[in-house]
């Protein structure tokens, strides 16, 4: 069976050719190549996007002159990326180059090549606006192991039983303290030794990216990070936004009976815009390889490009970022949409917010007075029907930051939509205590 373009695009799709491109391979630079070599192979034989069965059920109320209009934007997507298919190529052979160069040893230079990659192909400019998208986020992190005599033992269930359920042990998810870099690990978009704060846009993704059980989470504590009112982030999105915004916006407007072209400039994507939209998927693609869990790693190969990104992003002058946004690697083909109802991809994604250095200060004081931070009772859990419920009495009685309210209790309407593992997200342990803190976050604003 062939694949459209539609479902092409998916993060799912794009992780079984990049598994695909791992088989009998030891090197990550040629199984960066055989990726090249399996994306476009595939890309040159899509079938009609008429006859995709992921596209067409969730299109399948809409009027045929609707549906028509739909496909035939897709098409001229598709159509410009063909035109533009030698030129594209080039830019995979970019990235190798870069990995390859950094492998070298010639580090200085791999960073001139991502500065000038970025620079030449107009990726700089990728903004997304923080408290829009993710007005609450969420952090993880494993409980403290207490060992020794009984005493330690009565203090770990003293905290664990009342300190752990108040915001008195709130600092314990701040980041790893200025005098303690000594402590920070290896990670996607951060290397040795730079705090960052890792969120996650879901606890589903927070507990993936624990590498915890979405049903048995015992061992870990969390926390709900809310934007304040008035404050603001400007990210730098690596997600698959392509995919999503035709998942969240495009098919939208085409259900509406909008007559809307790709050459329709007002509305984003369009065809000034796909191959630029297109650079940006390639980049979220090369960003988000699964690394390999290997005993005793220390130099993760899967790490080289996105810290380079960071490297250029942090430093841009002409944007100043706060951090980066970015699909989390954990989820692999376990979240789908419902058959008739549109892929809601946000939740799986993952922020990573730079900090600003203190010689005064252990901590980011800046960032983190930006946030109302509080720990999670994970006894507490609610159903997606009585979140709706309570969100709904709340927003009568009280219409203060009404637009962040409204988005909140719109988290339902999108969860409903996805399953992870066969089973609606809704109905998740997970976001049962998710919608539990929300609703206790909400209560107070």
């Amino acid at each position: 069976m062939g694949v459209s373009l539609f479902r092409f695009l998916s993060d799912q799709y794009q992780h079984g050719l990049k598994q695909y491109a791992e088989i009998e391979t030891e090197r990550f630079e040629d199984v960066l190549r055989n990726y090249k070599e399996i994306f476009w192979s595939e890309f040159n034989h899509l079938e009609n996007i008429s006859d995709c069965c992921e596209l067409n059920p969730k299109i399948d109320d809409f009027s045929q002159s609707s549906k028509q209009n739909m496909w035939n934007w897709l098409d001229c997507l598709q159509d410009r990326i063909l035109q533009s298919s030698s030129q594209l190529q080039v830019f995979f052979d970019d990235l190798i180059n870069i990995y390859e160069t950094y492998i070298n040893g010639n580090t200085f230079l791999a960073s001139n090549l991502t500065n000038s990659l970025l620079s030449t192909n107009n990726l700089f400019d990728s903004v997304s606006n923080f408290e829009e998208y993710y007005p609450v986020t969420f952090r993880g992190r494993f409980k403290k192991k207490y060992k020794g005599c009984n005493l330690c033992k009565r203090l770990k269930s003293y905290i664990e039983n009342n300190l752990l359920k108040t915001n008195q042990s709130v600092d314990y998810f701040y980041h790893v303290p200025f005098n303690e870099l000594y402590k920070i690990n290896n990670y996607r978009f951060s290397i040795t030794g730079q705090p960052f704060i890792y969120l996650g846009a879901s606890l589903p993704t927070v507990i993936l990216e624990l590498r915890s059980d979405l049903n048995k989470f015992n061992q870990l504590d969390f926390s709900i990070w809310c934007i304040r009112d008035n404050e603001t982030l400007t990210m730098y999105d690596i997600s698959n936004y392509l995919f999503d915004l035709i998942n969240l916006n495009i098919i939208p407007i085409f259900g509406s009976g909008s007559n809307l072209s790709c050459q329709h400039t007002h509305v984003i994507p369009n065809i000034s815009t796909f191959i630029t939209d297109f650079k940006k998927f390639i980049i979220s693609q090369f960003c988000t390889f699964k690394k390999k869990d290997i005993k005793g790693q220390a130099f993760i190969e899967q790490y080289v490009i996105p810290q380079l990104i960071t490297e250029q992003i942090r430093n841009y002058p002409n944007i100043s970022y706060d951090g980066f946004i970015f699909p989390s690697t954990q989820f692999q083909n376990r979240a789908t949409s419902k058959d008739q109802e549109r892929y809601y991809g946000l939740f799986k994604n993952n922020i990573a917010l730079f900090t600003n250095y203190s010689s005064c200060d252990n901590h980011d004081n800046n960032l983190l007075s930006k946030f109302d931070i509080s720990v999670i009772n994970k006894d507490s859990r609610i159903s997606s029907e009585e979140y709706k419920r309570e969100c709904d009495k709340i927003f009568r009685r009280n219409h203060s930051r009404a637009v962040l309210k409204a988005k909140l209790i719109l988290l339902k309407d999108y969860y409903d939509q996805m399953l992870v593992d066969n089973v609606n997200l809704s109905d998740l342990k997970s976001i049962k205590v998710q919608f539990s803190s929300i609703l206790n976050y909400m209560k107070n604003i």
